[in-house]
């Protein structure tokens, strides 16, 4: 797998690595990883900003993952 910028400030634990336009997280099961794209380099700012490097808890997706690994 590619090697991808990873930042110092994420807090979120299922955080895996971002690009200008991209974040990656863990996925539903071992070995994957979801890659989340957007259209523009503000919308991935502002995305990470909110969730990855603070209030990771709000995060649609870290809650689905959450609720996954519960089932």
């Amino acid at each position: 797998m590619a090697r991808h910028y990873e930042s110092s400030a994420a807090v979120c634990p299922f955080y895996n690595g971002e690009e200008t336009t991209d974040l990656f997280c863990d996925g539903f099961s071992p070995g994957m990883s979801i890659n989340l794209s957007f259209k523009d380099a503000q919308g991935a700012r502002r995305i990470k900003e909110r969730y990855c490097r603070s209030d990771w808890k709000s995060c649609p997706l870290a809650n689905m993952l959450i609720n996954h690994n519960k089932g």
